[in-house]
This record gives C-alpha cells, sequence and structure tokens, in this order.
C-alpha cells in the first residue's frame, strides 16, 4: 500500500510540466484531504492511483477550476463520474504537455525538415552531375569519332587515334549513363517504397477493421 508521501511524491512528479503554483495547490489539497481522513490507506485508495488524479487535476486547471470546496478538483470524489471524466482529462494533459514540449519540438523538426530537404537537394545534385559527365562523355566521343573519320583522308594514323580516343570516351560515356539510369531508378523505387509505406499500413488496418467488424 502506498504512504501519503509516496503519493503525494509520484503526484508532483506527474505534474511537474504544469506552473509550479498549480503543482503546489495540488499537492497542498490532497495532502490536507489525505491528512484529515479517519484511515489515511483508505482515503488514498479512494482517490485512486497519483496517474488519475493528475488527469483529474490537469483536466480541471485547463477547464479555469481548482480545488471547489467540498467537491474537490472535478471528477475527483465524483464516483462513477470520474471514469467518464478520465479521458477527457487525458486528452487535456497531453495538450497540455505537447504545448509546454513546442519550443523544443518545433525548432526540432524545423532542423530535421532541412536536413531532409537538404538530402534530398544532394542527391538530386549527385544524380544531375552523373548525367551531365554521362552527357558531356557522349557528345565528345561522337564528336572525336566523327572528327577522327573524317581526319583519316588527310593523316590516317591521327585520325585513327582520334577516333579510337572518340571511342573510348563514348564507351565511357555509355557506361556511366547506364549507371545514372540504374541510380535513378532505385532513387525512385526507394522514395515509392518509403511514401507508399505508411499509405499500404493505414490501408491494410483499414481493411482489417472492417473485417473485423
Amino acid at each position: 500500500m502506498m504512504t501519503k508521501q509516496e503519493f503525494l511524491k509520484k503526484l508532483k512528479k506527474l505534474l511537474r510540466a504544469l506552473p509550479k503554483g498549480e503543482i503546489d495547490a495540488a499537492v497542498s489539497y490532497y495532502d490536507e484531504y489525505i491528512s484529515g481522513a479517519d484511515d489515511e490507506a483508505e482515503a488514498i485508495t479512494s482517490l485512486g492511483s497519483p496517474q488519475e488524479v493528475a488527469w483529474v487535476v490537469a483536466a480541471s486547471i485547463a477547464a479555469g477550476e481548482g480545488a471547489d470546496g467540498d467537491a474537490g478538483y472535478v471528477g475527483t470524489f465524483a464516483g462513477s463520474e470520474t471514469g467518464k471524466k478520465r479521458g477527457g482529462a487525458r486528452t487535456v494533459l497531453t495538450s497540455i504537455l505537447a504545448i509546454f514540449a513546442l519550443p523544443i519540438v518545433l525548432p526540432l523538426a524545423a532542423a530535421l525538415i532541412i536536413v531532409a530537404v537538404a538530402a534530398v537537394i544532394a542527391v538530386l545534385a549527385v544524380l544531375a552531375a552523373f548525367g551531365a559527365v554521362a552527357a558531356a562523355l557522349i557528345f565528345g566521343g561522337l564528336t572525336s569519332a566523327l572528327i577522327g573519320v573524317t581526319g583519316m583522308l588527310r593523316d590516317f594514323a591521327l585520325g585513327l587515334a582520334v577516333t579510337g580516343e572518340g571511342l573510348v570516351l563514348l564507351g565511357s560515356g555509355w557506361l556511366l549513363l547506364r549507371a545514372f539510369i540504374w541510380l535513378c531508378k532505385r532513387v525512385i523505387v526507394t522514395g515509392a517504397q518509403q511514401t507508399g509505406k505508411p499509405f499500404l499500413t493505414k490501408r491494410l488496418e483499414f481493411i482489417t477493421r472492417r473485417k473485423e467488424k
């Protein structure tokens, strides 16, 4: 069985995202309630777990209410009504925690987006470089080969050497072009898989739920 000190300590820890004044008021209220009871253990049991009390406190504060006389925090001693209020209280506390986390989450999210965009730009730049080099090699190879063929009429040896150089450039450009096409396919396939997985997962979950119903 949890003692009063343990209960209040855990409650205070759970409410640490709230303003200090609200935390102190809540802890003081429950301290007085438990201390004023004939049986502390029974009083703690009647309150429920510290987590449940924390939800109620957060909901009461968010609604602009707090300890209200004999009724206590909204939903705390409402019997069966407590369970009805817990779902909404959890939502409210989650919203409060989200608000406190905004100064950290927003810059972090912005940084992640910037990194993602930079990564996409870097990949596109690499692909563009591959394509540009491949195109340059192919164009240069064709040009050199044509010049070499026509140059054979004047100087066969020189023309043959230029033609051979052009064919080497053309072959290198062709290989690089094949690598460029392969990389483009891999990027497209990987991107489609990564973006398609969440959609397919949600679709499968939706279909599964419908079958279960």
